[in-house]
């Protein structure tokens, strides 16, 4: 959970600069669904299936996402990558020429 969010939420927030705010909500209010509608779900399939049917379902939805994201997650790391890049060669040459933080 904690490296999906940090790794998602990065190569979001890089590939959207614009609009960081909107990006986030979003996330947010999309992990809010899934925590509110999740049990809901689990317990459906529970009853209707027994045991193993909400383990197989997650299971399921977590392979199919997987390969899916295979497919797409090639060219949005490509596009954050150029982003970061662009951003980091120039935020540093000025934090470089700071004696404190040399020092430090």
């Amino acid at each position: 959970g904690a490296a999906l969010w940090t790794s998602m939420l990065a190569l979001l927030l890089a590939s959207f600069p614009d609009r960081s705010g909107s990006v986030y909500a979003l996330v947010d209010a999309t992990f809010g669904a899934g925590y509110t509608l999740g049990p809901v779900l689990g317990a459906w399939l529970y009853a209707n299936g027994g045991f193993l049917l909400p383990f197989s379902v997650c299971g399921g939805a977590l392979l199919l996402t997987g390969v899916i994201c295979l497919y797409i997650i090639q060219p949005l790391t490509k596009y954050a990558e150029d982003q970061i890049s662009l951003t980091q060669s120039s935020m540093m040459l000025p934090l470089l020429a700071n004696p404190n933080v040399l020092i430090a």
